[in-house]
């Protein structure tokens, strides 16, 4: 664990680099985060926990860099990163990168207060880092309407050239798109439009139909239901099975996830029944008067009832009367999702060296370092 400071602001620079030192933030983490700028599920402590428990604590090249500015009134921002220290044959880098940046849709950092400031301070720890060993910084998965995206492209070009560094920002593939239903949002059109009574009319004529919210004592049973009508869906196709049900280290890591999550009220997992056979299983966090619409799956064999549609109208239809503001279906633009969605936001990766040749070796050290590493596990 590291500090640093600067009088004339009054703001400090702390490094969290020991485990016990970043469970001891739970609690400072939560409280700071329901009041962000950007408060998202992916930036929840229980999140960024159970993914390094899952492969951060296991990576011997592996270690925390949770950088947390704070003044005299408390926590300011902290952003989640770690090191690691790629190795493939004579070729060494180390990276400073978010935790969790291969499973949470969205980045970013905890932005509280005094935002322009914050956002300095964390740059020059970060150039600092780049005069001392690491060759990039990747800061992956940044929402075009996030508020520290905004505050890093303005003081990226205020202070990057002076700071010593340079830096490159590149739109990832796949638009999120959102239903923002704060101003009112026309439930009863996709009602008509997606035939929805029509279908629940002909699937309870031919079966016993119930819509199950699993948590708590019920949650492992809908978390056995939700797995097995994944793998229903995917059976018989010619591509490989995918997400995060996709091998068994990350299985893992998302039931665990979903447990930390269930416990705190935030997982929403709806499932659909025919005669006791699950018919397709909806799983969604709600965090902020957001609800994210993680996971869906249901049995090819009910497609004729579109199960998906279903389970999304009851999921519309029961958070707009809890108070939820945005039901944002995550990455990836396909029709399903354009069905209920009115907007979309755009994701951006910022990738951070030293300026000049070095920066530009330091960075062309680690893509061969990773390329190399893929080649060698072909």
């Amino acid at each position: 664990m590291t500090d640093g400071g600067t009088a004339r602001t009054g703001l400090t620079v702390r490094v969290v680099d020991e485990l016990p030192a970043f469970e001891a933030l739970r609690s400072e983490w939560s409280s700071a985060l329901a009041t962000s700028a950007d408060p998202n599920v992916f930036l929840t402590w229980e999140w960024l926990r159970t993914w390094w428990q899952h492969f951060g604590e296991p990576n011997p090249d592996a270690t925390l860099h949770v950088v947390v500015v704070r003044d005299g009134a408390g926590l300011v921002a902290a952003a989640p990163l770690f090191r690691e220290v790629r190795r493939t044959g004579p070729l060494t880098a180390a990276v400073l990168r978010q935790i969790s940046f291969d499973a949470g849709d969205y980045g970013g950092i905890l932005l509280v207060r005094r935002h322009d400031e914050a956002v300095d301070l964390l740059l020059r720890h970060l150039a600092a880092e780049l005069r001392g060993g690491v060759s990039t910084v990747l800061l992956s998965r940044l929402a075009d309407d996030s508020e520290f995206l905004e505050h890093l492209r303005s003081r990226l070009a205020a202070i990057g050239p002076a700071a010593g560094l340079a830096s490159d920002e590149v739109a990832l593939d796949g638009p999120c798109p959102y239903a923002d239903v704060s101003g009112g949002y026309n439930l009863q059109r996709h009602l008509k439009k997606h035939k929805v009574r029509q279908r629940m009319r002909r699937i309870s004529e031919k079966y016993d139909v119930q819509f199950t919210w699993h948590s708590g004592p019920t949650l492992e049973d809908g978390l056995e239901r939700l797995v097995d009508v994944h793998r229903q869906r995917w059976e018989g196709r010619e591509d490989d099975l995918q997400g995060q049900l996709a091998d068994p280290e990350h299985e893992a890591f998302l039931l665990d996830t979903l447990r930390a999550m269930d416990d705190q009220g935030w997982l929403r997992l709806l499932v659909l029944t025919a005669d006791g056979r699950t018919v397709g299983a909806e799983l969604d966090f709600e965090f902020a008067r957001r609800v994210y619409m993680f996971k869906g799956a249901f049995d090819p064999e009910f497609g004729e009832f579109s199960p998906g549609q279903l389970l999304t109208y009851r999921v519309f239809e029961e958070g707009i009367a809890a108070g939820v503001q945005q039901f944002d279906f995550l990455r990836g633009d396909h029709p399903y999702k354009r069905r209920w969605a009115d907007q979309d936001r755009s994701l951006f990766a910022v990738t951070l060296t030293r300026p000049g040749l070095a920066g530009r070796l330091a960075h062309a050290r680690l893509r061969a370092a990773q390329v190399l590493g893929r080649l060698g596990r072909a």
